[in-house]
């Protein structure tokens, strides 16, 4: 009974060996591009969707990159502002604040130029407009 349980014990020992030796896996890495920013990279942070990335610098700002590497915008945060975080969903900005130990929460939304240029319209074409979203979708 007792050479049993050793020769169970054994095979068990080396299975376990083998799957853990044969479970490792190498990772491979290639850098695709390098951005380079005007002040010291404090932190960053990346949408859900992958569609930007947010780079916080010393300088108090807070670059918005696309996915492609341009810069769509730059956000004016503080100097004291030293970490950022983005929502799930991507609507708001999180940037804590160390010094005045605050974080602020800043909505993002994004605005996009329509070219309408040659598209046909009915009225004056100085004619003021506005425009209504709804977000609930009724």
């Amino acid at each position: 009974m007792k050479r049993m349980a050793a020769t169970f014990l054994l095979v068990v020992a080396f299975l376990t060996a083998v799957a853990v030796k044969e479970g490792k896996a190498e990772m491979e890495w290639e850098v695709k591009e390098t951005l380079k920013v005007d002040a010291k990279v404090l932190d960053l942070a990346v949408s859900s969707d992958g569609k930007y990335f947010y780079v916080l610098t010393a300088d108090g700002k807070v670059s918005v990159y696309n996915s492609g590497g341009q810069v769509e915008d730059t956000l004016n945060v503080g100097k004291s502002i030293n970490r950022l975080d983005v929502s799930p969903d991507g609507s708001f900005l999180y940037l804590a604040d160390d010094v005045a130990n605050t974080v602020k929460i800043a909505e993002v939304s994004y605005m996009a130029d329509i070219n309408i240029t040659g598209s046909p319209f009915k009225g004056p074409a100085d004619a003021p407009v506005a425009v209504v979203v709804y977000s609930d979708y009724q």
